[in-house]
């Protein structure tokens, strides 16, 4: 029996391969993705551990513990007097200080035009001084060969004020050569400055997609407003030394001498940071990949499953002879699945060298592009090889185990027919428990909306669960729907719109013939087109989701800004507004009401709690309601230096009403407020803690602060356009963006399709295995269907005809299964948008034309997957078919 399964092997080696391709390719992307992410990762974490090996303690202010306003609360610097003060401890050897804005805001950069070089929305451009120390310093300079310098070299370059250096990758991807200018934004003026020369992070061209400018003392001190002060301080310990030893040193002096509170870490703890920081990133994005290659492996599934059921059903003569001739069911059985371990197994071990390879290329790709990644040797993980054989093989033994059983348990008797057929069974089993599978996905979702707003994971949780069942239902119910679905899927009026693909044969007998071939073995059918309908409803659901995303921000604007300029961005610590810049902005005769928005961090009292962190709005409110889309009760215009409007939930939360009084307390001092009117939502979107007080007042609890966004409503008559015009001028060389809310949605919905595209590419993998699966079963099928072919060519079919039908058949798949994929595709995406309404998900949208392409495209997959077993059919030789033995 062993060597009749290699024989067998061997003899139907052709029926095998496309089986195996699909194995191949989800086992080349899961084992890619793994060799590829370990690679990234590993570079990075030696990267860290060779620039920051001579750093033994870093000391910063303090970072506040994780709230929810991590996010606005601002981490202090450390007076430039601590470094002479930790330069005189025992045990330091060298202290360098540091000027940066790793932890607040991003530099702007402009070109020629004055339009931004690095766009809001992108990683951070950071301003750094100049390195001085050659133990301490992290990045070194490029020579004019391209080598890295001496540290010595790096510190001992002189800046002048009107030179920068840029780190190598930026310089690459934006073209700033040696001797360009640069220009900077600051709060009060554009600087000029000239290119001197290049920096690498280690042997990294740059670090993570960051833009880095290096500028003297004197000037990053002033950009950054840390003349007096450094973001951070960097110390080596003498020899002998430990770094724990040197941070109890450190701390103890800092804690007896200042009041401040620091922050002091060993360089060893520095290395582990950042390493968990890249590794954080390239986990969530290892995953992302994963689950991706897991579509893939569930479609090559699939197509395993329907190819070995096919096969053992051509070759149930050839067993039922073994069985006649004293084969046991179990011998059968091994025999069987010895084959599909064989399969599994070669496909899987070509898939992990195929996915090496992938790795390989790919890294070859981003280092020859402006993606320059750290120096180091391609990582091939334990996980990649053992992952990827052992799941491609696991995936191939279990799609093969049913057809296998079927197989063994073949009657002799089956050896006196004259030609392979698969028994048709009854539908009424499928069809009640597919509508009790159905009954179960409904109460999941309904279940899933019942849940609180609060417990957004559960009701996530239920309702994908009962998506996930669905899905079950559509995969056990599609047989019983073959026949009405071909009818609709093969008839004249569809095979119009298919036309050009090969509909025409709808019109004739040729897709009379195809129709009933499909319908004739409902559940092969459904089994074929299955595959790409799973496929295809996953890029339905993304796109809906992505669509109606874009929708409910759209819609976000609409109900929530009355606005119709907007300028700056819509995040605090974006490019600064400063109060010239507003009072400018303010001033022009155009406008019917204006307001430069601030945003601070404040000690908030109420009557019942104790002072807490509350992020508040200052703005001016004489037209506070003509700014923006309110619904209220109370006041919301003129709140004077007393006056303050609240959010529904800072009100519940804090059993305040209109009327009641409460205090701020800022750097200057604390004022007392009394609630005049409690917003539903908050100004900036729905949901979330909004304070609003008046400009006015904020002046009088702490510093006047710098503006993130400004808001217009222009005078009758007077258009975007015109008003657009005036405020760039206003604006022009500061890098701050003047929109209206056309051109908002616009970069966001532009920002939408760049992750569509993205996603899309991912997804074409599955659509790719799933179109090789109609090639394969309609292969498989032309060799199961060899003497009906044979006596059909004997009465006078031609070979036009006979590939006509066999190419309409696989056309006929293909929209079937994309029709069902794109009904379940937008149901499932309505579900999942409809339950995720409290999160701000308000709108769900479907593109049309996104879905007329996805079916254009799969009646082309359905018409290439078909035209080499339409080839294949016409090859059967007429005697030997109708040739009975």
């Amino acid at each position: 029996m062993l060597k009749l399964t290699f024989k067998n092997i061997w003899a139907h080696k052709m029926r095998l391969v496309l089986s195996m391709l699909s194995i191949f390719l989800g086992v080349a992307f899961l084992s890619g993705t793994l060799v590829f992410t370990s690679t990234i990762k590993q570079s990075f974490n030696d990267l860290f551990t060779s620039v920051y090996k001579k750093t033994d303690a870093v000391v910063t202010g303090h970072v506040p513990k994780a709230s929810a306003f991590d996010d606005v609360q601002k981490v202090e610097n450390v007076p430039k007097t601590l470094v002479d003060v930790i330069g005189t401890l025992p045990s330091v050897r060298e202290v360098e200080g540091s000027n940066n804005n790793y932890n607040e805001g991003t530099l702007v950069v402009i070109d020629k035009e004055g339009n931004r070089v690095f766009p809001r929305q992108g990683p951070p451009t950071f301003a750094i001084s100049q390195p001085r120390s050659a133990l301490l310093t992290q990045w070194i300079l490029v020579g004019k060969d391209d080598e890295n310098l001496s540290a010595k070299e790096t510190v001992s370059v002189n800046l002048a004020d009107n030179e920068v250096l840029v780190d190598k990758a930026t310089a690459f991807a934006h073209d700033f050569k040696i001797g360009n200018t640069v220009k900077i934004v600051t709060d009060t003026d554009v600087r000029s400055f000239t290119v001197k020369g290049y920096m690498r992070f280690g042997t990294a061209d740059g670090f993570g997609g960051t833009a880095n400018f290096f500028f003297n003392d004197k000037q990053a001190g002033e950009i950054l407003k840390q003349t007096d002060s450094f973001a951070s301080i960097s110390v080596a310990a003498k020899p002998g030394v430990t770094q724990e030893e040197l941070k109890k040193d450190i701390d103890k002096t800092l804690k007896a001498g200042y009041a401040q509170k620091f922050d002091v870490k060993t360089g060893q703890e520095l290395i582990e940071e950042s390493q968990d920081i890249v590794d954080t990133i390239f986990t969530f994005f290892t995953w992302f990949l994963v689950i991706f290659a897991g579509i893939s492996f569930l479609v090559a599934l699939i197509i395993i499953i329907n190819s070995f059921a096919i096969i053992m059903t051509q070759r149930k003569r050839e067993y039922a002879l073994l069985r006649a001739i004293g084969a046991t069911g179990g011998q059968i059985l091994r025999s069987v699945m010895a084959e599909s371990l064989v399969v599994g197994v070669i496909a899987s071990a070509l898939g992990v060298a195929g996915g090496i390879g992938i790795a390989a290329g790919i890294k070859a790709i981003l280092k020859a592009t402006d993606f320059k990644l750290p120096a180091g040797e391609l990582v091939i993980p334990d996980n990649a090889i053992t992952l990827g054989i052992t799941i491609g093989t696991i995936a191939t033994l279990i799609s093969a185990f049913f057809p296998a059983l079927n197989a063994a348990r073949t009657s002799p008797i089956e050896a006196l027919r004259e030609s392979a057929y698969e028994k048709n069974k009854r539908m009424l089993t499928r069809i009640v428990f597919s509508f009790f599978i159905f009954l179960v996905s409904i109460a999941l979702i309904f279940t899933g909306y019942r849940i609180s707003n609060d417990e957004t994971a559960m009701r996530l949780i239920l309702v994908g669960s009962g998506i996930i069942t669905m899905l079950l239902f559509v995969v056990i119910a599609l047989p019983v729907v073959i026949r009405p679905f071909t009818k609709v899927v093969g008839s004249r009026i569809a095979g119009v719109f298919l036309f050009v693909f090969g509909g025409r044969r709808a019109f004739g007998i040729t897709g009379e013939i195809a129709r009933r071939n499909n319908y004739r073995n409902p559940r092969r059918s459904a089994k074929t087109s299955l595959a790409l309908m799973i496929g295809v409803a996953l890029v339905v659901i993304i796109s809906v989701i992505i669509t109606s995303i874009s929708a409910s921000f759209d819609s976000y604007l609409k109900q929530t800004y009355s606005a119709d300029i907007i300028i700056g961005g819509f995040d605090p610590g974006d490019t600064p507004l400063s109060q010239s810049r507003c009072d400018e902005i303010d001033s022009q005769l155009f406008n019917k009401a204006s307001s430069c928005l601030q945003a601070s961090v404040l000690d908030f009292y109420s009557t019942n709690t104790m002072s807490e962190k509350k992020q508040v709005f200052a703005v001016n409110s004489k037209n506070l309601d003509k700014l923006f889309t309110l619904k209220y009760e109370g006041k919301v215009n003129d709140l004077g230096e007393t006056g303050m409007v609240i959010s529904k939930d800072v009100a519940e939360k804090e059993n305040l009403k209109v009327g009641s009084s409460t205090s701020l307390s800022g750097t200057k001092g604390k004022q007392e407020f009394k609630i005049t009117g409690i917003l539903e939502d908050g100004i900036l979107g729905p949901g979330g803690d909004t304070i609003v007080i008046d400009s006015l007042a904020s002046n009088k609890i702490e510093a006047p602060q710098n503006a993130f966004l400004s808001l217009v409503v222009l005078k009758s008559g007077v258009e975007p356009k015109t008003a657009k015009v005036s405020f760039d001028k206003i604006l022009k060389n500061t890098g701050i963006e003047v929109n209206d809310l056309k051109t908002i949605r616009q970069q966001q919905q532009d920002s939408f399709n760049s992750v569509l595209i993205f996603v899309y590419g991912l997804l074409a993998l599955a659509i790719i295995i799933a179109s090789i699966g109609i090639l394969n079963t309609m292969s498989l099928s032309i060799l199961e269907r060899r003497r009906e072919l044979g006596l059909m060519r004997a009465v006078g079919t031609t070979k036009a005809q006979v590939r006509g039908f066999v190419r309409f058949e696989s056309i006929i798949l293909s929209v079937l299964g994309t029709a069902v994929g794109i009904v379940f595709g937008i149901g499932s995406g309505y579900i999942l948008i409809k339950s995720l309404k409290s999160e701000g998900f308000t709108s769900f949208s479907v593109n049309p034309v996104s879905m007329l392409v996805i079916v254009f495209i799969s009646a082309f997959i359905g018409s290439v997957a078909g035209a080499w077993p339409a080839w294949r059919a016409t090859k059967v030789d007429v005697l030997k078919a109708i040739t009975v033995e």
